[in-house]
């Protein structure tokens, strides 16, 4: 059985080394969920179940600004997943150089390095979620009452939510001198 989500009220940003402000999404992509049973979240981010979802690649999720002439240089792909308690995302990123600097959860890791972001809307309500999900583990949940409180100090709650994140860096972690391949998430967000 499958779910269809759009790409407006689920949107997941991965662009290593370029600013959001670069790049346009594609406003209506169909994406598939996929329900299963006895999903484990610990070596979750391997469940072979994974092979037969669609991984969706995020160079055709975005075009070319007309003002900058740039598209992301290094993609990556995402996929989903369902059971009764978690909605599951996993993430590869191709990334030479992974970067993330920060040491608790709760941040706003957009300023401290790579990250994914998770965005969900309902069609119906104003307000709506953004999640993030970094390289070294951690995560944010913020839920902001509408698109027009966006930036405002009253426009937005954080609070600690059960949101898990494994991830895995195929290079290292934090290390500028050398070349890294990638690093791939698998993000539990709670259903309720």
């Amino acid at each position: 059985m499958y779910k269809f989500f759009s790409a407006v009220c689920l949107l997941a940003l991965a662009l290593a080394g370029h600013g959001a402000d670069q790049v346009r999404y594609l406003p209506h992509q169909t994406i598939k969920v996929k329900r299963v049973s006895n999903f484990k979240f610990a070596g979750g981010i391997d469940d072979p179940r994974w092979a037969a979802q669609p991984a969706y690649d995020f160079m055709k999720l975005v075009i070319v600004l007309d003002d900058c002439g740039r598209t992301p240089v290094e993609g990556g792909t995402i996929q989903f997943l369902y059971d009764e308690k978690y909605f599951y995302v996993r993430s590869v990123m191709h990334d030479s150089d992974v970067v993330n600097t920060a040491t608790a959860n709760g941040g706003h890791f957009y300023r401290t390095g790579d990250l994914i972001e998770i965005f969900i809307k309902c069609f119906d309500k104003p307000y709506y979620w953004e999640i993030y999900g970094t390289p070294n583990k951690l995560n944010t949940r913020f839920q902001y009452k509408s698109r027009g409180t966006l930036g405002l100090p009253s426009g937005f709650t954080h609070a600690e939510c059960n949101i898990l994140v494994d991830a895995r860096v195929d290079g290292t972690l934090n290390e500028g001198s050398d070349r890294d391949r990638s690093w791939t998430v698998l993000m539990a967000v709670p259903l309720a």
